[in-house]
């Protein structure tokens, strides 16, 4: 008899993961064995923040989100908020940044960006 599940990666970005299953008879002795290793390929996240490092300004790339507005924080790496924005989906927009590290949360997406002078 077949089985169902689901399993979301959160940390699968924009590259090629690699998984397996472990799978344990829980019928009989315990025993494991593991599935064949898959390769997943995962598109272009829906945020992109640019350029990488970054001059006083970069841009936050909202074009591949649908829906609208977006609720925008900008972090220091202590989780302090540095900043608030609404913004509307479907567009690219300026962020002004701090000098130094600085973390942007939007839309389940939490994106990393230097600020150098």
């Amino acid at each position: 008899m077949g089985a169902t599940y689901t399993y979301l990666n959160a940390t699968a970005g924009r590259a090629t993961a690699y998984h397996h299953l472990r799978q344990v008879d829980a019928d009989a002795d315990g025993t494991a064995t593991y599935s064949p290793v898959r390769a997943l390929r995962f598109g272009a996240a829906a945020v992109a923040l640019y350029p990488v490092p970054a001059g006083a300004t970069a841009t936050l790339d909202l074009t591949a989100l649908l829906s609208s507005p977006q609720a925008v924080i900008l972090l220091d790496l202590t989780g302090r908020t540095l900043a608030r924005y609404i913004l509307a989906s479907g567009q690219a927009h300026p962020l002004d940044l701090p000098v130094g590290m600085s973390l942007v949360r939007v839309a389940g997406y939490t994106l990393r960006l230097l600020h150098q002078e």
